[in-house]
Parts: structure tokens; sequence; C-alpha cells
């Protein structure tokens, strides 16, 4: 990869915590929180695509919202061009980072046509000058193929289907000139029949404009199709990241297996589901592994200690104690027949 694809937004180390409310039968001054991301890091690159999949509760969205300063971190550093990003210049910020959220209808004012949702992005980033902005509002709708443009500029949300509603959300979204696109769930509420459609689309606008793009999603088998690089969250924290097509041949993590088994595309040749043992909680916890609670595979070190990330060949990691001895142990992929574990180097 050459300097100038590089990185685009970067973030290192990411913790943000949320205050929990106590119920009214609570007492004493003691504050819970609950950890939502616990010092996580990744890369997004030019006309690369990077799917973050987990369960909800697992803390994707509130990685988004980090990365767009929708929220502000605890501690760690979100990076734009290898320079750190001040939430002080947050709009700014928003100028290259866009995010396209899952409810369309959502995003968009109910009260207002399509010109003017594209206008107001192209005006307050400076895309386009008065004169122009039709224009160039009709060319956005264009980019994401609702054409004839004079059939939608005039119409209001409630006119259009949904999946004419997303695409003019990552019409507006476009508008400001991004070089990052955020995708929080971008089809998980529309209809299966258009998901692809949508996919598609965002894959094209990834390649032709290198867009950076992170696609946020509970569905594997779509990351598998859609990404180039998928990254496992489980209670905050990444536990695994590699490249989409080998991480789900050859998932690393108990957790990945769990999501790959749970996939309707994948139940053919995935392996056996794993046990959904009581106890998993979403909090934060200060040591031992987020998954113990719930691994088939648990051992004792896996309570106590963090495990670290174990690499597991080229862009490949994960976070789990099967892989100390340099990624000779761990689960094999849907591939094997077996299904089995294979538990070596004195493990």
């Amino acid at each position: 990869m050459s300097a100038a694809d590089g990185p685009v937004l970067e973030a290192r180390s990411l913790v943000k915590d949320f205050p929990l409310r106590g119920g009214v039968l609570r007492v004493g001054p003691r504050r819970r929180w609950l950890r939502a991301v616990d010092g996580v890091s990744l890369a997004l690159a030019p006309a690369r695509v990077l799917a973050l999949v987990g369960e909800s509760g697992s803390g994707k969205s509130t990685m988004a919202r980090l990365l767009a300063f929708l929220e502000r971190p605890d501690s760690g550093q979100v990076l734009l061009d290898g320079k750190r990003a001040e939430p002080r210049r947050a709009r700014a910020h928003r100028r290259h980072v866009q995010v396209v959220f899952q409810d369309p209808f959502a995003s968009l004012n109910p009260v207002h046509t399509v010109r003017h949702h594209l206008a107001r992005p192209l005006l307050i980033h400076g895309q386009a000058s008065r004169r122009q902005v039709v224009a160039a509002a009709a060319e956005m709708l264009r980019r994401v193929s609702l054409e004839p443009v004079d059939q939608f500029l005039d119409k209001l949300p409630h006119q259009l289907s949904g999946g004419q509603r997303q695409r003019v959300a990552i019409a507006a979204a476009l508008a400001a000139g991004p070089r990052v696109l955020l995708a929080d769930e971008p089809v998980s509420m529309l209809d299966v029949s258009i998901r692809l459609g949508i996919l598609n689309l965002l894959q094209g606008l990834a390649a032709e404009q290198r867009l950076a793009v992170l696609y946020i999603t509970h569905d594997i088998a779509s990351a598998r199709y859609f990404a180039d690089t998928v990254g496992v969250m489980y209670a905050g924290r990444m536990v695994e990241l590699g490249p989409a097509e080998e991480l789900v041949a050859r998932p690393g993590h108990p957790y990945t297996r769990l999501l790959i088994a749970a996939a309707p595309e994948g139940r053919s040749g995935a392996p056996e589901p794993l046990p959904q043992r009581a106890g998993g909680e979403m909090g934060r916890k200060d040591k031992g592994c987020p998954f113990a609670s719930r691994c088939p595979l648990v051992m004792a070190r896996c309570r106590e200690q963090r495990p670290p990330e174990l690499a597991l060949g080229p862009g490949r990691w994960a976070a789990c104690w099967l892989h100390e001895r340099g990624g000779t142990n761990g689960l094999r992929g849907p591939g094997d027949p077996s299904q089995a574990v294979v538990l070596t180097g004195g493990l």
C-alpha cells in the first residue's frame, strides 16, 4: 500500500463509558458505568471496506459515533490523515466523515423535500453555490441511481420506498464531499429484496470515489460479501480481525464461530453453534476474556487474564488464549468435517 493509500481515518485505543441510572430503590453515592467501547483500534483506507460485526450491545454503533464525533471518547485518539482530530473542530471533521444511519425515514425530515435534504449539505460544506445547487443535487441523485431525477427532487420522504429513502440518505451524506462513510446497519430495516442493491451501491461508491467505508452489521454473511476486512466486536472489545473470506472460512475466535453458525447462509457448512451460557454481560469488566462466561472452551486463565491480539497470519489476529502458541491452536474452519477444536502446544 502506497503512502497515498494509507489510512484516512484511524481509531487508537478508544474508550467510552456511559453512566447507568439506578432504580428508584437504589441508594448510596456509588455510580455505575457501562463500558461501551473498551480500547478499540482500527484503520479505514481509501477504496476499502471494513465491516464491524457483533450482536446488539457489542459497541459497534458507539464506535461509529466516536469516529464521527457524535460522541466524545473518554480516552484514546481519532486521527484524520495521521493528525489527531479534535472534537472542538467537529464540524470540519464531519465534512470528511459522514454517517449513514439505520433508519432512513428517521434520518430524513418528513416536512422537507429531497431537494432540500441534498441542498443543505451542499451549501453548508461549500460544495456548490446557490446557483449551482439544483444541478449539484441532481448529480447526487444520479450517483445513487435515482433517475430520472426530476421525479425525485420534489418528493417528500413518505412518498418514497424504503430503499429510495436510504439512497437519498446516502446521497445527502455524499453531498458533503466526504472521504469516509460510516454506514451503521444501512440495510437492516429494508426488505430483503432490495438490500443487495444498497450494498452494491456502497461498494461501487467506495471503488469509484475512493471512499473509506466502515460497514456496521450483525450479519456476518453480508460482511463476507461486502467487506474487504472484518472486525468482530464483543462486549465493547475487538476480539478478531482479518480478511473477510479468510476470517469466515477459518474463524479464530469462539465468538466468531457463533456468529457464522447463526448466519442463514452459513448454516449448512458452518460449525455447530456455541451454547448460550448465562452470565454473559455487556458491562465493564476489568480482567479476563469478556466471552469467558459463554465459551465452552474456557480455561482458568481466560477468567483472570485478558487475552492479547495473537497473530494468525498476515493481517489476521484473534484475542483468544487458544492461539498462544503462534496460531497453531484454535478452531478449525467451516470446511473441516470434524468441526473440532485443535488443542496443542501444551493447552
